[in-house]
């Protein structure tokens, strides 16, 4: 059975969806137990009879659609998405309501600002609107909005989605990341925004570790290194080295001429012919 949901804007009371449906087709132990006693996870809503049909007014006040708080997610905050998306169907049997009377359109899939508590269309209907595989395609349709910075564990999901979808199997896998204590990411991928990735690096690091103070040595000038692959190039003093070039000159000059002698120009020609030639 189809239902048309039509949208509403009423300047006191803001926008709404509207569902009709025959007052014989509703499911009346499920109306007034939602009525007396409406869970979280369904829009709140009045009805009221016209002219032999049941028209239901959802309120949508400040919520947000589902479909547009797509991103990448922690671990924790990924999981308590699914668990709000599909705990519903495991819950609604408390309040004598059906699993497939749920509206899985996204466009009428909304969430508060927590992202925790996801919020639903119901009509109280004898007639189905969903079946179980619907479900499992308005999950898989999820898949491609919500990423987590932890590819194991959106394999898992994939995995588990696509094969035998089970709600309560699935939900059991992603308990354990609803602790603080979760399981620690293998690695984060390229794709995942810096924040992100900065999120679940220190949530997984400890946070007061003592770092110990570098260890200072004095180093002489010829000893002296770079870091690693540093190329380190020393610049003599120009002043300096004329001057001790002229020094050395002036002393081999006085020695030569304490020395004097036959032999000692002798060596000084040789020396001098050898340059010349």
């Amino acid at each position: 059975m189809i239902y048309e949901i039509l949208n509403k804007s009423d300047f006191s009371a803001g926008a709404s969806l509207s569902v009709k449906i025959p007052e014989h087709e509703v499911d009346r132990k499920a109306l007034y137990t939602i009525v007396e006693d409406r869970p979280d996870f369904i829009l709140p809503f009045r009805y009221k009879s016209i002219d032999g049909q049941v028209e239901l007014v959802y309120q949508i006040g400040a919520l947000s659609k589902l479909q547009y708080l797509s991103g990448c997610y922690l671990p924790k905050e990924y999981a308590e998405l699914w668990f709000g998306l599909l705990s519903p169907f495991l819950d609604c049997g408390d309040w004598f309501m059906k699993p497939n009377s749920f509206v899985l359109n996204e466009q009428n899939i909304y969430c508060d600002d927590n992202k925790k508590t996801v919020k639903y269309v119901y009509i109280p209907s004898i007639r189905e609107c969903s079946d179980h595989e619907a479900i499992r395609e308005m999950a898989a349709e999820f898949t491609y909005r919500f990423s987590v910075a932890d590819p194991k564990l959106e394999n898992k999901v994939l995995r588990m989605i696509m094969k035998d979808f089970n709600i309560n199997e699935f939900l059991q896998m992603l308990k354990p990341y609803l602790s603080e204590t979760a399981p620690l990411a293998a690695a984060i991928p390229i794709s995942v925004p810096m924040k992100a990735a900065e999120a679940v690096h220190n949530e997984n690091c400890p946070e007061d570790i003592p770092i110990p103070p570098e260890r200072v040595t004095e180093q002489t000038p010829e000893k002296a290194a770079g870091a690693p692959g540093d190329i380190i190039i020393e610049i003599p003093d120009s002043k300096k080295t004329v001057k001790r070039e002229k020094e050395k000159k002036e002393k081999k000059q006085r020695k030569a001429r304490k020395t004097g002698g036959f032999f000692s120009r002798l060596k000084s020609v040789a020396r001098e012919e050898v340059v010349i030639g």
